[in-house]
């Protein structure tokens, strides 16, 4: 499965649809289609061929998006760049990846040059905008406007690298994320399918786009024909005019965000009554805020965790059926938490996610394996940040929410901690006691 797979149904399917919207530009689908490949042309005509690695440092524009297509066409890896980093980060992350060339946007030329003057590398770059470019600079534009798109799609795929995101984690120098197509295409068909994505739906890109928060939309909001809206930088009262005037159904933002525009004074002068859901993770967040800010928007919210690794979710506040008939205040209490596995994550793509509970009844952890109650399973994993390995029995059983003392635990299959040593169930509960269980 390759990336391409969403440009092409996208085009067949709804050719004469605005489906980018970005300051004045406003393009069909089949304009954009045609821009993705007069784009790949004009990168395979300088010398970008399959497997090549091409950075990118810009604001959420459409370049963004034809940048990440036209890197699928070619079989090259896109490499988003935080253009918040110092030219001394970057350099690293240039000469780390290899990068042979870098598409930028005309603003961030002084980052740019001092990176490049730092690096080793010989490193080409193609400036957007249709306006001026740095003096004796390539502008891709001009070169786009040259050609016809008429290029090869290579057809990449399957476990062929599709980006590379580079992450701070939390020690040392950032570290190089490879993102292989199916990785990419798995979570965008099942992020489709857990938000009941459809062609009536419009996207806004407000957080970056060098980072997955929003990226991961590219190719789902593309996949079902709905609309991608742009906006180059966060400011709270763009954005809330931007979501009116554009009649924005979701999107992504970080809780600082959502933050300062819920406390904005001048926020009950906009209509969001198009909006249909707002997600938000990479923070803890209290069920009371959740409430404010489903209150101030009018609409779901969704609390997400997830990492650069997974594509990026791991896990959605999406309440089941049986949830919606708990008090309101319980509800809340399950949107602010981490939530439960998307549906694409067991068994998708090698990635399986067990959450580690505490209990009158002892130590469980929640699976959606199907498994012989009563069996006896050998357990062996690592807890975060930590190098010992655990080691342990576990019994399947089936758990109900009164088993467990958290009341997190969702009833259902789950393997309970038997014949655990007395260190290993030490470090696991002062493990619990610090971060929590779910």
């Amino acid at each position: 499965m390759g990336l391409t797979e969403s440009l092409y149904k996208v085009s067949r399917l709804y050719p004469d649809k605005i489906g980018v919207i970005c300051g004045d530009d406003r393009f069909t689908y089949r304009e954009f289609a045609t821009r993705v490949y007069q784009l790949a042309e004009a990168l395979s005509s300088q010398g970008i061929a399959r497997g090549d690695r091409l950075a990118i440092i810009h604001q959420n524009c459409h370049y963004f998006l034809e940048a990440y297509y036209a890197a699928a066409v070619l079989g090259v890896i896109l490499c988003p760049l935080n253009y918040r980093l110092s030219a001394r980060e970057l350099v690293f992350i240039l000469e780390d990846t290899g990068a042979k060339a870098i598409i930028a946007q005309p603003q961030f030329s002084q980052l740019v040059q001092e990176s490049l003057d730092r690096g080793e590398d010989s490193i080409d770059v193609f400036w957007t905008s249709k306006g001026a470019i740095p003096k004796d600079g390539i502008s891709i534009e001009a070169l786009m406007k040259s050609l016809k798109g008429n290029v090869d799609d290579v057809e990449a795929g399957g476990d062929d690298i599709a980006q590379l995101y580079y992450t701070s984690g939390t020690t040392g120098r950032q570290k190089g994320v490879m993102l292989t197509h199916k990785n990419v295409a798995y979570h965008a068909l099942g992020t489709i399918a857990e938000l009941k994505m459809t062609d009536e739906d419009i996207w806004i890109h407000v957080a970056p786009m060098f980072h997955l928060a929003d990226a991961w939309a590219t190719w789902a909001t593309t996949w079902v024909g709905a609309a991608h809206v742009m906006i180059p930088e966060f400011e709270p009262k763009t954005v809330m005019a931007l979501m009116e005037n554009e009649s924005v159904t979701l999107t992504n933002m970080i809780p600082t965000m959502l933050n300062l525009m819920v406390n904005d004074n001048d926020m009950i002068k906009y209509d969001f009554s198009s909006l249909r859901m707002i997600l938000s993770g990479g923070a803890p967040i209290a069920p009371e805020v959740v409430r404010k800010i489903m209150d101030a928007f009018g609409c779901d919210y969704v609390q997400t965790y997830g990492m650069t690794e997974t594509s990026p979710y791991l896990t959605m506040s999406i309440l089941k059926g049986y949830l919606k008939d708990y008090p309101e205040d319980e509800q809340f209490r399950f949107k602010a938490a981490t939530g439960r596995n998307v549906i694409f994550k067991e068994g998708s793509y090698g990635i399986a996610l067990h959450i580690l509970y505490s209990g009158e009844g002892g130590l469980f952890i929640h699976t959606t394996k199907n498994l012989p109650v009563g069996s006896v399973l050998d357990l062996e994993f690592s807890l975060p940040d930590s190098n010992q390995a655990i080691t342990t029995k576990g019994k399947v059983v089936w758990t109900r929410p009164q088993d467990v003392s958290t009341e997190k635990m969702p009833p259902g299959m789950g393997i309970q901690f038997i014949d655990m040593n007395p260190n290993d169930n030490e470090l696991l509960n002062n493990y619990l006691a610090k971060f929590g269980s779910s």
